[in-house]
C-alpha cells in the first residue's frame, strides 16, 4: 500500500510538470497520466490543467473530469463553467447537467444567477438542451424560478424563457408575477412561457397583460390566452379586436378561434374584425 501511494505521488508530480510544459505534447501526456491516478489526486492536477493557457488542454481536462465524475470532479467542473472558452464552458455545463447531483445542479444555478454573461448563456443553452430529461427538469426548476427575482434583467429574461421549456406547473404563478416586471423583454418571455404551459391559473394575469404599454407583450398575451383556451379569456380577447393594429386584431381573432365554438359565436366580434 505504501509503495502504491509513493508511486501514485511520483506520477502526480511528473504529470504536473508535464502540464506546465511549453509543449502541447507534454501537456497532453500529463493529462493522460492524471487520468490513471486515483480521483482526489487526479483532480488536483486537473484543476491546474483547467488554468492552462491552452484551450485544448482545458477542454481535454473537462473530459477527464467527466470520466471521474465524483464530488471532487464536480467542483472542478463548476469552476470550468466560468472558463473564457465557449467550448470549455459549454462542455463543463453539459457534464454537470448529465451528473444531475445536488452539487452539480447548485453549480449550474449559481452560474445562471451570478456568472458572467458568457457563463449564464452557456448554462442556459445546456438547460435548454437537457429539458427532455424529466429528472433534470425537476431538479433545476426551483433554481431557475429563483432567477426570476435576480437584480439582473437579462437573468430574469433567460429564466422566464427557460421556465416555459421546463414545463413545470410550479412555475405558473412565478411567471404570472413576471408579467409585471419592469423590463419588457422579461414580460414578453413570461407571456410566451405561460402560453407553452397552458395553465388556466395564468389567465387573470394574462388578461391584465392585454393592457400592457408594450405592443409585443400584448401580442404574446393574446397568443398565450388562445393556447390556454379558457372561456374566461373571451371578453378580453374580444376587446382586443378594437386594437388599431390590424395584425393584432388578426391574432386576437385566431386566439378566439382556438378557444372554441363559444368564442366564435360571441356576438359582433367578427364584424369588429372586418
Amino acid at each position: 500500500m505504501v509503495a502504491h501511494n509513493i508511486k501514485q505521488h511520483e506520477q502526480w508530480k511528473t504529470a504536473l510538470e508535464l502540464i506546465r510544459s511549453d509543449h502541447r505534447e507534454d501537456r497532453q501526456r500529463g493529462l493522460e497520466m492524471l487520468s490513471t491516478l486515483e480521483s482526489a489526486q487526479a483532480v488536483t492536477g486537473l484543476v491546474e490543467a483547467l488554468r492552462s493557457s491552452d484551450t485544448e488542454i482545458r477542454r481535454a481536462a473537462v473530459d477527464v473530469l467527466a470520466a471521474i465524475g465524483d464530488s471532487h470532479a464536480e467542483l472542478a467542473l463548476i469552476e470550468a463553467v466560468h472558463d473564457s472558452s465557449l467550448t470549455v464552458r459549454r462542455e463543463a455545463a453539459r457534464v454537470l447537467a448529465s451528473l444531475s447531483t445536488d452539487v452539480a445542479i447548485t453549480g449550474l444555478v449559481d452560474a445562471l444567477h451570478n456568472g458572467s454573461w458568457d457563463a449564464r448563456s452557456s448554462v442556459a443553452q445546456v438547460i435548454e438542451e437537457s429539458v427532455d430529461d424529466p429528472a433534470f427538469r425537476v431538479q433545476i426548476t426551483t433554481g431557475v424560478m429563483d432567477a426570476l427575482a435576480s437584480e439582473y434583467r437579462d437573468v430574469r429574461r433567460i429564466a422566464a424563457r427557460l421556465l416555459g421549456l421546463l414545463e413545470s406547473d410550479r412555475a405558473v404563478m412565478a411567471l404570472a408575477h413576471a408579467l409585471t416586471d419592469d423590463y419588457d423583454e422579461v414580460r414578453i418571455e413570461a407571456a410566451q412561457s405561460l402560453g407553452q404551459l397552458r395553465h388556466a391559473a395564468a389567465v387573470p394575469a394574462l388578461m391584465d397583460a392585454l393592457r400592457d404599454d408594450h405592443r409585443s407583450v400584448r401580442r404574446e398575451a393574446i397568443r398565450a390566452l388562445g393556447n390556454i383556451g379558457h372561456a374566461s379569456a373571451v371578453p378580453g380577447l374580444i376587446g382586443m379586436l378594437w386594437e388599431p393594429d390590424w395584425n393584432m386584431r388578426r391574432i386576437a381573432a385566431e386566439a378566439l378561434d382556438r378557444i372554441g365554438p363559444g368564442a366564435r359565436s360571441a356576438e359582433g366580434w367578427r364584424k369588429s374584425f372586418s
